[in-house]
């Protein structure tokens, strides 16, 4: 076959990769249709979009309407539950834009699913079950927030201010042999307190092996997750990350069914988003558990992969003709 210079049209990934990837998609479908879960599909277009201030969405436009590209299925799968649907599932493409690296790509492949009639522990054990099932058997810790930033960072990240963040992470990156620049540490300081707190708790996970359900998190980043005070002297959010050797590979929360509760969250999030300039993003959705699964990570950790784009039938994002679907 004549190759044309300068074009590179080749895969990231070998044929045999994409019949692993294949039988894992089996496996995972395989898995819900035993316990008798529903998959479905729903739009990739939307006239609305995601809330979070943290999470970016790419917009395109049909004659007089700006439509956005659906950063999760979120928002339509609880529309189909809040008509009635029973437990649903759904493997399909998501979207975030800004989010480009090792370990995203800006276009993915995201498995969410709602079960109506299970616990959050119950679910979380359904959660390690089907990752046994893809990866092989292991054991799994449980750690909250607050025990990690206590161990990483020596805080409480219920309790400490913006100032006191700040100190840690600059006594955190000063006491690692690869510590940031000036500059890096003076970009940090421009940071909201949400951004940072991601920050710090990506750099904190990077501390963990094996596999670690993340539970507990403070109020203020609770996102769409019911909060709970039950014997503490603070709230934490109703929500967990399941990690596996530090990445994220999964999140689930017990999802808010208060609708003024929820609507406030929205109005604040718009809000920040107006502060930062940023799409002025909206949603409508009415209010069962949520659990999104990053199916390429797991791929990615199945077969050792250098990188997240390694893991697609594609080359990377946006390079030549073949933008990479993973």
């Amino acid at each position: 076959m004549r190759e044309y210079q300068g074009t590179n049209w080749h895969p990231n990934c070998s044929i045999q990769s994409l019949v692993d990837r294949a039988r894992v998609l089996q496996i995972i479908r395989e898995f819900f249709f035993s316990r008798n879960v529903l998959e479905v599909q729903t739009p990739i277009l939307s006239r609305h979009t995601v809330t979070d201030p943290y999470i970016e969405s790419f917009q395109t436009n049909s004659d007089d309407a700006t439509l956005f590209l659906q950063t999760s299925p979120e928002f339509f799968m609880k529309r189909l539950l809040a008509a009635g649907a029973p437990s649903i599932f759904q493997i399909g493409p998501a979207f975030r834009k800004s989010e480009l690296g090792s370990h995203h790509n800006h276009e993915f492949t995201m498995l969410e699913w709602y079960r109506l009639d299970l616990s959050m522990v119950n679910l979380m054990h359904e959660l390690a079950e089907l990752v046994d099932t893809i990866l092989g058997a292991s054991d799994y810790a449980y750690m909250s927030v607050e025990q990690l930033f206590d161990q990483v960072f020596s805080i409480n990240p219920h309790t400490a201010t913006h100032t006191q963040y700040l100190h840690a992470y600059s006594v955190f990156v000063n006491s690692d042999a690869g510590s940031e620049s000036d500059a890096d540490v003076a970009l940090v300081r421009r940071l909201d307190e949400g951004a940072l707190f991601d920050l710090m708790l990506s750099l904190a996970q990077k501390e963990l092996c094996g596999r670690v359900f993340m539970l507990d998190f403070p109020v203020a980043y609770a996102a769409l997750a019911r909060i709970e005070y039950e014997g503490r002297d603070h709230g934490v959010a109703r929500r967990f990350e399941l990690l596996i050797d530090g990445l994220e590979i999964a999140n689930g929360y017990y999802e808010l069914l208060d609708a003024e509760e929820l609507e406030c969250r929205m109005r604040h999030d718009i809000d920040v988003r107006s502060v930062q300039k940023k799409i002025p993003a909206r949603a409508r959705c009415q209010f069962a558990i949520i659990y999104a699964a990053w199916v390429t990570r797991m791929f990615w950790c199945c077969c050792g992969f250098g990188q997240i784009a390694d893991a697609s039938g594609g080359r990377k994002v946006f390079e030549g003709n073949y933008p990479v679907h993973i």
